[in-house]
């Protein structure tokens, strides 16, 4: 289990290193992480990306569509098309 090592997104980090650990087998689901959910000693591997992930209600990418920036993405690269989305307030 993951090591909390920042008070302000240790909930972020804790659901991450979980994420993380289910899917680190499952190469055909890559698994995008917020930054505040990667411990910033933790290096992201290849299949593990660490951004800031925003979500838009319309394919128009503007500020006005953006409704937030999600923290955990899951990708079924067998559809092509996303399978998870996580917000963690």
């Amino acid at each position: 289990m993951a090591t909390i090592h920042s008070k302000s997104h240790a909930l972020h980090e804790v659901i991450g290193s979980i994420f993380s650990d289910i899917f680190s087998i499952r190469k055909d689901f890559p698994l995008v992480l917020d930054t505040a959910c990667l411990p910033n000693e933790v290096e992201p591997s290849n299949d593990r990306v660490r951004q800031h992930i925003p979500l838009f209600i319309d394919e128009e990418k503007c500020e006005i569509n953006r409704i937030c920036d999600v923290d955990i993405l899951v990708i079924d690269e067998r559809k092509g098309q996303v399978s998870i989305v996580a917000e963690i307030e």
